[in-house]
């Protein structure tokens, strides 16, 4: 029997260790006792761990750059060499094993790091796409269809998140700086927007932001959204905008970043298990 330790993350590694469960292995939970169906069997982290041969860490593996992401969970776990010294002999899957490693001195033959099994991050793309378009929904009093759109972007998210909008009737915008990414933008039937142009390219009803670094500045903004604009910001840190940006405008920022992980948390799972499994 496969025995598994998942140690914080959110609804993503309750459901997680639910199908490892149904699949016949032996799963216990630490550092998250916020989440009625993944109740810790053991006090200390030493003993859950003891019990198992392999530890599932969360995605992302740390919000602050110094202890375990544990949202669901009032206990704080440093990313130190004394978890390292904990962990090992272990199998261990993260995300961002290098910033595990490093901080861990784990060997790196022992850590997976799903977060970069590319299949895992296309369906999280997908994922991510269309909790967009909720959002986008629930935080504007305007339609999507008919609406002038734009995606900062064309990278996995950005091309499943064009094509879902196209469907829905969306006058589709894609920005990109690399010309076959704008060849492909243009042959798939949308608008091609240099990301360096962004300010002559018109107004907008809604604005996607899928790249991880400043984009739009206050300047930007201003000419090109429209009166009641939504900017659905779904990148990481540090964002295609700074917040302050938006201060005086009628522009609603959506914060959407980890959308699999708060409104798909159960196919998330799915996608976590399925790649794990691969790697067992």
């Amino acid at each position: 029997m496969d025995r598994f330790c998942i140690i914080g993350g959110d609804k993503r590694q309750a459901y997680l260790g639910q199908r490892l469960i149904d699949s016949g292995s032996f799963v216990t939970y630490y550092a998250l006792e916020k989440c009625d169906s993944a109740q810790q069997d053991y006090a200390m982290l030493d003993t859950a761990v003891l019990k198992c041969g392999s530890v599932i860490l969360p995605m992302p593996l740390t919000r602050d750059g110094k202890t375990v992401n544990t949202p669901l969970s009032d206990i704080s776990i440093l990313l130190d060499k004394e978890l390292g010294k904990l962990f090992s002999g272990k199998r261990i899957y993260t995300s961002d094993s290098e910033k595990l490693i490093k901080m861990t001195g784990l060997s790196k033959d022992l850590v997976f790091d799903y977060s970069k099994d590319e299949a895992l991050c296309i369906a999280n793309a997908v994922l991510t796409a269309e909790g967009a378009l909720a959002a986008a929904i629930n935080e504007s009093p305007c339609s999507l269809f008919g609406s002038r759109c734009l995606v900062s972007g064309f990278g996995r998210i950005g091309k499943v998140l064009a094509k879902y909008l196209s469907a829905v009737g969306c006058d589709v915008f894609v920005s990109a700086r690399k010309d076959t990414d704008l060849a492909w933008i243009t042959a798939l039937g949308y608008t091609a927007v240099n990301i360096g142009k962004i300010k002559s390219s018109g107004t907008y009803d809604f604005i996607f932001n899928t790249v991880p670094h400043t984009v739009f500045t206050r300047e930007t903004l201003t000419g090109i959204c429209k009166k009641d604009c939504s900017y659905i910001e779904l990148a990481s840190p540090p964002f295609g905008a700074e917040k302050a940006s938006f201060d005086g405008l009628t522009v609603r920022f959506v914060q959407a970043s980890g959308l699999p992980g708060k409104l798909s948390s159960k196919a998330a799972a799915d996608i976590i298990y399925d790649t794990i499994n691969k790697h067992r």
